[in-house]
């Protein structure tokens, strides 16, 4: 038996089990909209509104290297959501 809930530390790998119709996700709509217009993925209204939900990129502490901290400056400064794919 499975536990009811499923964590996933990959937004790619949460759609994916969602479009196969494994349960429901909480997903940053306005990046998946496009697959809402489509049919492929329904919004559920909750009431209370459910709360912020924040994303992070992480690195291993024990191997930083200004490469990463690059990445990662560079994630902070172009990734909002706004799109499946920030460019």
């Amino acid at each position: 038996a499975f536990p009811r809930e499923l964590s996933a530390n990959s937004l790619v790998a949460t759609v994916g089990l969602t479009l196969a119709g494994i349960g429901v996700s909480y997903l940053p709509l306005q990046c998946f909209q496009p697959l809402v217009e489509d049919g492929k993925l329904r919004v559920v209204p909750t009431r209370p509104l459910l709360p912020p939900v924040p994303y992070a990129a992480m690195v291993r502490s024990d191997r930083r290297s200004a490469f990463t901290e690059a990445v990662a400056g560079l994630i902070r400064a172009t990734c909002n959501f706004s799109a499946q794919y920030q460019r």
